[in-house]
């Protein structure tokens, strides 16, 4: 399973614990697969936590992780491997975004959201990002769709 380094780092306090950025132990983590609200009766155990070694977690730099799951997955109509896109990814153009998090103020959701958002001109990105390029880089930009984002608690999910 690939998700994002910073939603395995155990911290404090909203403070991440330094120097070794500790991980989640295999046994706190568990994966929801095949289901579309939550239920944890899908949920697959995790035997190890892989945290890319160069993650910084001031940058979001090689913010990836891959999970190895206590067993393998059986593919079907709901639970298939990740499509990889090989084109390049350019500005104004749009992606589904799929997570768990928050909508507005309010706790996760409890069923699976979708949000169509765009990546951004190169210009803005470049303003928050100072090393930006372009979006086949380290990060895509994203913030061109009024009113429509990811939230809290959809970290990790597929684009």
């Amino acid at each position: 399973i690939l998700t994002a380094a910073h939603c395995l780092i155990d911290f404090q306090n909203g403070v991440f614990l330094p120097p070794n950025l500790p991980t989640f132990q295999p046994e706190q983590v568990k994966v929801v697969v095949g289901t579309s609200n939550g239920d944890s009766a899908n949920a697959v155990g995790v035997s190890q936590v892989f945290v890319h070694p160069k993650y910084q977690p001031e940058t979001y730099l090689y913010d990836i992780a891959v999970l190895r799951l206590d067993t393998p997955l059986s593919y079907n109509a709901t639970v298939q491997p990740i499509q990889v896109n090989p084109s390049p990814i350019h500005n104004f153009q749009t992606f589904l975004a799929l997570g768990w998090g928050q909508t507005e103020w309010t706790e996760s959701s409890a069923v699976l959201l979708s949000v169509n958002i765009t990546t951004s001109p190169t210009f803005p990105c470049q303003s928050i990002i100072p090393d930006f390029e372009d979006h086949n880089g380290d990060f895509i930009c994203t913030g061109f769709t009024p009113g429509k984002d990811t939230c809290a608690g959809d970290s990790g999910g597929p684009l």
